[in-house]
């Protein structure tokens, strides 16, 4: 994966060579970025392809199982696509690789669409429970990737069928250091951590949401005397972290309804301030309601993976 990369085609661009070990080298247990999201969209694209290969009586659940790797192949995709403005999409076939070339942020988001289309008609012709928590969990990133590409018509679309409640955990454990929680491992209030909570989510108006869960430490990092604050949302290593969510869904809706349902838009921020114990929403502009719906976005989904895309989405000031 030694490709050079930038996260943003523009004069503050950061690139990302390959002896950068952080984001281009660094595994799981590491903090990584690319490395794993690569390993795991080839690993996932390799085992599809040999399950595509064989048949129903040699693979029990056969289909269930591809629909199953076409969303796990399609977010890494959409995950890849969010972090960096160009990527190459290498394939595995048994011994022999086959290298891609270089793909821009918005090819990487088109290949995550076609693949969550693999996933979405795969679940839904094998139909239960099971299928439903896949196609939704598809329906949710190729939402994303649509709302990445602007296309809201196509996103609302795939959002108003994910039901409200619907979460997608990313499960934790302690036996192996891979596949603890390393949100909790970086920051936590039982020891000094790697990483402080952001300035934002240090004002009153935030720390009084229950969505968010912040603690002070009253102490500043050795060294850079940066305030430290741990996230108490994720309590373990073995703490689940929601990747796509209804909530998430409703407030693409929201956004998408602003022009056309407004009356819609307002009863989404209505429930979503609600759940964050806060006053009557007062805005009045549709920029009001769309500054609103970025504001929730950092509410409801906060340490779910969804803020760089909002930042380059909605060109937030860092």
């Amino acid at each position: 994966y030694g490709h050079e990369l930038s996260t943003c085609p523009t004069d503050d661009q950061r690139s990302v060579a390959a002896n950068q070990a952080r984001y281009s080298q660094n595994g799981c247990t590491a903090l990584g970025l690319y490395q794993p999201l690569q390993a795991a969209r080839v690993s996932a694209s390799n085992v599809r392809r040999l399950l595509e290969g064989w048949t129903d009586l040699q693979v029990p659940n056969r289909q269930l199982s591809i629909a199953r790797m076409a969303a796990y192949e399609g977010w890494s995709k959409l995950l890849i696509a969010e972090a960096f403005c160009s990527t190459v999409f290498s394939t595995v076939k048994g011994e022999e690789i086959d290298f891609g070339t270089e793909i821009s942020r918005a090819q990487a988001l088109d290949s995550a669409i076609a693949t969550l289309t693999t996933a979405i008609s795969t679940a839904q012709s094998v139909g239960g429970a099971a299928a439903d928590s896949i196609r939704y969990f598809s329906l949710v990133g190729r939402a994303r990737a649509y709302q990445d590409k602007g296309d809201m018509v196509h996103a609302r679309a795939d959002a108003i069928v994910v039901p409200a409640a619907f979460v997608w955990n990313v499960t934790a454990s302690n036996t192996n250091t891979r596949r603890q929680n390393r949100i909790f491992q970086e920051s936590n209030p039982a020891t000094t951590p790697s990483s402080s909570v952001g300035a934002r989510y240090r004002q009153a108006s935030y720390t009084s949401d229950p969505r968010i869960k912040v603690q002070n430490l009253n102490r500043l990092s050795n060294g850079t005397n940066v305030p430290l604050w741990a996230q108490t949302k994720y309590t373990a290593v073995t703490s689940s972290i929601p990747a796509a969510t209804g909530t998430e869904m409703q407030l693409l809706i929201a956004e998408a309804d602003i022009a056309s349902n407004r009356a819609n838009t307002l009863a989404i921020i209505a429930t979503m301030r609600a759940a964050g114990s806060q006053p009557a929403y007062t805005g009045a502009t549709a920029t009001d309601d769309l500054n609103e719906i970025i504001d929730q976005r950092r509410r409801a989904l906060f340490l779910t993976g969804t803020h760089l895309g909002d930042i380059i989405r909605y060109n937030l000031t860092v």
